[in-house]
């Protein structure tokens, strides 16, 4: 009990610091543009009243920031969560990689001398630049590392399903926060039930042939997996029913072909002007769609499914997919050089693995078969969404964190416990040791240097761009303002909500484009989502803002086609670098 408590201390206190040493050397924001709307939604930007529902987070999740957000309005949970999250995922990871170690006779210090790789490699750039898909990731990571950190030949029964139920209990974390990111982590977890298994369960109980330990019934393992099972069905079945009710199959079946075109083409430099015929587009309408503007009532999904048909990609074979791979792969890696280097640490660990088996019985060699499958799995699951066309790292860190906590963990299962003898194998593990150590360096260099690159004059020029939307918004709450594309939402985790939350502003498209609380933002103006057009625009309470000194010249010449007489814009005012701009009919 005593060791187990220490372990934990010792994951709070080396996180902890952490992220208190970070959040000293660089500032803590969201890493892009996928977050902000999500943590908009739910604190009642849209309309006034925080959402219930959205397309990635589920409803578990959903209804929990529903309710906090309605409890205390104002404050930013889905920032909260994510940050609670990340910080408990960092202290099980540290605690996991200890208890690794003492599991197999190593002393407590190589335990935290692996976390604190991990740490460093891994969590720290996305513990201070967050996407709830890293998030996830992490969170995943950590229901793997404290699954093989349960000490499954001393533990009893239930100190096994203890262990356990906190690995599932992260495991649905990870898919509450965004469900299709769980599947890497839940491939490599299934592996670590397996490695558990062969090492430490059949299904007679009793010394097997050349066994060093007895091996105990599954009865544990087995009841885990039953619980684990069943938890993923409740919350599929969740989800399920929250769809039916909500009658949301249209809007899913929308935003899968949204998916498919603007994820997987390049469509705006490849569509054929008959196809926009087909689709009944202008090239006034396609220009904006094309930036992200989904407005439209005809911007529908068979729209989008025309369009991708008329792609080159619509035409690729299988063999044509698998050639692009190494392509793909070789692009991540160029542009993000710490994830290279984190892999080459991860097959330095395979390799390490190997090493060991020299300096243990040979009964061992299945634990560094399951090194090698850990590998192999995180690199087909790399190669698979490769395969599909695009990896974008926070992508490719859904698929490394799982395999990295995987790997840290069991390769302590394959290390010998006794002091090593013989000065060639002891020189042979202690230089694997230090190129881990030398790759792992090189890794952090590159993470630090993304961290340090400070922003473009013109950056920090626009930093209050959201600010002052968000004053002028409030001062003119009679006004929808919608924003074309060169405005952004910003990126900060805890946006200024003492005067008040404005619920007059929206964008005119990008994926929360059609939910639930995008239409009820609209009805609050008196403009009917399902059926908007053009000339919604021309209504005297709708604004058009921007960066650009103008609206653009698609949008007035879209809603000028729309028009019986002739459309022109006037300029309505300016605040900071925003303009705000009024479509008329002359």
């Amino acid at each position: 009990m005593k060791q187990k408590l220490s372990t934990w201390l010792i994951g709070i206190l080396l996180t902890t610091l952490l992220f208190a040493a970070l959040l000293l050397f660089t500032p803590f924001h969201y890493a892009g543009s996928d977050d902000v709307p999500i943590l908009r939604s739910f604190m009642g930007y849209e309309g006034g009243v925080p959402a219930h529902f959205h397309l990635y987070i589920h409803t578990l999740f959903a209804w929990l920031l529903f309710g906090l957000g309605s409890l205390f309005p104002g404050v930013a949970w889905f920032s909260i969560l994510q940050l609670f999250l990340l910080w408990l995922s960092c202290v099980v990871i540290v605690k996991s990689a200890v208890q690794s170690a003492q599991n197999q006779g190593l002393p407590a210090w190589t335990g935290i001398l692996a976390a604190l790789m991990f740490l460093g490699v891994f969590a720290s750039f996305v513990v201070c630049r967050i996407s709830y898909t890293t998030t996830g990731a992490l969170v995943g990571a950590a229901a793997v590392a404290q699954l093989l950190s349960v000490d499954y030949r001393k533990g009893t029964d239930r100190q096994i399903l203890k262990g356990m139920g906190l690995s599932i209990v992260l495991l649905l974390c990870c898919y509450c926060l965004r469900q299709i990111n769980v599947l890497p982590s839940l491939a490599i977890w299934v592996l670590g039930l397996l490695a558990a298994a062969q090492a430490h369960f059949r299904l007679r109980p009793g010394l097997g042939k050349g066994d060093a330990a007895p091996k105990r019934s599954p009865k544990p393992l087995l009841k885990g997996m039953l619980i684990c099972a069943l938890c993923f069905g409740l919350l599929a079945g969740i989800r399920a029913i929250e769809i039916k009710v909500l009658s949301l199959e249209d809007f899913l079946a929308w935003q899968r072909a949204r998916i498919r075109l603007f994820d997987y083409t390049d469509f705006a430099l490849n569509t054929p002007p008959e196809v926009l015929q087909q689709v009944g587009w202008s090239p006034a309408e396609f220009k904006l769609v094309s930036g992200w503007y989904f407005m439209d009532q005809n911007i529908t999904a068979q729209a989008f499914d025309t369009l991708y048909a008329a792609q080159p990609e619509a035409s690729l074979t299988f063999w044509d997919k698998l050639n692009r791979v190494p392509k793909i792969l070789g692009w991540l890696f160029t542009d993000y050089p710490a994830q290279w280097y984190a892999l080459l640490v991860l097959l330095s660990l395979v390799v390490l693995s190997l090493a060991a088996q020299t300096l243990r019985a040979k009964e061992r060699f299945c634990a560094w078969l399951f090194s090698l499958a850990g590998t192999l799995l995180g690199m087909l699951l790399l190669g698979y969404l490769a395969f599909q066309g695009r990896l974008p790292q926070r992508a490719a860190l859904s698929v490394l964190f799982p395999m990295a906590a995987f790997l840290l963990c069991h390769t302590f299962s394959c290390l010998p416990p006794a002091p090593v003898k013989g000065f060639m194998r002891k020189g042979l593990l202690l230089f694997l040791c230090a190129a881990i150590l030398a790759l792992g360096g090189l890794s952090m260099k590159h993470t630090l240097q993304t961290l340090t690159v400070k922003p473009n004059p013109e950056e920090e020029a626009r930093a209050s761009t959201p600010a002052d939307l968000q004053e002028y918004a409030l001062e003119n709450t009679d006004k929808l303002i919608i924003l074309d594309l060169s405005l952004f939402w910003g990126k900060e985790l805890f946006p200024d909500t003492s005067q008040g939350i404005p619920a007059n502003v929206m964008f005119w498209g990008g994926y929360p484009a059609r939910s639930p609380s995008w239409m009820y933002q609209l009805a609050q103006y008196g403009i009917d989502g399902a059926a908007f057009t053009a000339r919604d625009f021309l209504q005297e309470n709708v604004l058009v803002a921007g960066t650009d000194g103008e609206p653009w010249e698609s949008l007035v010449a879209y809603v000028d086609e729309a028009s019986e007489g002739t459309v022109d814009w006037d300029f309505y005012d300016e605040y900071g670098y925003i303009g705000f701009f009024q479509l008329y009919e002359e």
